[in-house]
C-alpha cells in the first residue's frame, strides 16, 4: 500500500552516528516497549514508519516474527543495518525508500514515532496507517515549552528570534478525536542523553542541529556549552529528560 507525497528528511552520517550513540544508553526503547507488553503476546508483526537507526525497530524484532522498517534516509538506514547485524536481526525487514513509494502490506502493529507534522498531517495518511494495522501506536513529546538543546537561549543570541515551540501531543490527540478516535494515553518519562567525546564535538553537534555553516560563532557555542554540559567519562554528555505521550488504540 503506497502513501501520498511526503517531503524526504535529510540526515547526515554524523547526525546518525550521534543518534546512534544516544539510543545505545536512552532508556526510551524499554519504556515504549513496557506500554506495548499487554498486546504484544497477541502480535507477530510491527511496522516501523520513519524508524530512524531503530530505537523501536530492534527491540521489536527481538520479541516479534517479523518487522518492517521504513526509512527513506541513507545515514540512518546505515546505522540501522549495522546495528540489525550486530544483534542478529535476521527478521527485520528495512525498506529503504520515502514512504509514499514504500509497499508495505498490513502488520499487526503500526508504529509512528515523533514523525514530523507534515507527515502525520498528510491528506489520507490516517485512514492509511488505519487500513494497515490492528494496532495504531502514535508517540509525540510532551510539553511543547520545554527547551530543546538551550535553544530559547540560543536563537536570540545567534538567529535574533525567539525558537518556535513544537506542537504538544494534546493537538494529535483532538484530531485522532474528532474522528472518532478514542485512543489510550500513556504518558512515559525517559532519558535521551547526548555523549561527546570532547567539547569539539559537541560544538560541531550544535552547528549541526542549528544550520551553522561557519566559524563564527565556534568561541561562543564553545564557552556557552562548557558551563552547560555536564563531564562523564572523561568527555561531557548533554543530560535529556524527556516525556512522551504514547498514544494508542486497537482498529479491528
Amino acid at each position: 500500500m503506497k502513501a501520498n507525497n511526503i517531503t524526504k528528511i535529510k540526515w547526515s552520517e554524523r547526525r546518525a552516528e550521534w543518534f546512534r550513540k544516544a539510543q545505545r544508553i536512552s532508556d526510551y526503547p524499554d519504556k515504549v516497549i513496557a506500554v506495548m507488553e499487554p498486546i504484544l503476546k497477541e502480535c507477530k508483526s510491527a511496522l516501523d514508519i520513519g524508524a530512524g537507526t531503530g530505537a523501536l525497530a530492534l527491540p521489536l524484532a527481538k520479541r516479534l516474527k517479523k518487522v518492517t522498517a521504513v526509512e527513506p534516509a541513507p545515514a540512518m538506514v546505515k546505522v540501522l543495518k549495522e546495528e540489525a547485524a550486530l544483534q542478529g536481526l535476521g527478521n527485520l525487514n528495512i525498506i529503504e525508500l520515502p514512504w509514499d513509494e514504500a509497499d508495505v502490506g498490513e502488520h499487526d502493529i503500526i508504529i509512528c514515532a515523533n514523525l514530523p507534522s507534515f507527515v502525520v498531517d498528510a491528506p489520507g495518511f490516517l485512514e492509511q496507517i488505519r487500513g494497515l494495522g490492528r494496532y495504531i501506536f502514535h508517540i509525540q513529546n510532551v510539553n511543547p515549552n520545554k527547551d530543546k538543546f538551550f535553544y530559547k537561549e540560543l536563537y536570540p543570541i545567534i538567529f535574533k528570534k525567539e525558537y518556535q515551540k513544537k506542537v504538544d501531543y494534546l493537538d494529535s490527540y483532538i484530531r485522532f478525536h474528532e474522528q472518532g478516535i478514542y485512543a489510550n494515553v500513556n504518558i512515559i518519562e525517559y532519558n535521551f542523553d547526548q555523549p561527546f567525546d570532547d567539547l569539539d564535538e559537541a560544538v560541531d553537534f550544535w552547528k549541526e542541529y542549528m544550520g551553522l555553516e561557519t566559524e563564527e560563532f565556534d568561541g561562543f557555542l564553545h564557552d556557552f556549552l562548557i558551563n552547560r554540559l555536564k563531564k562523564q567519562n572523561g568527555g561531557y554528555i548533554f543530560v535529556d529528560k524527556k516525556r512522551s505521550a504514547v498514544i494508542w488504540w486497537k482498529e479491528k
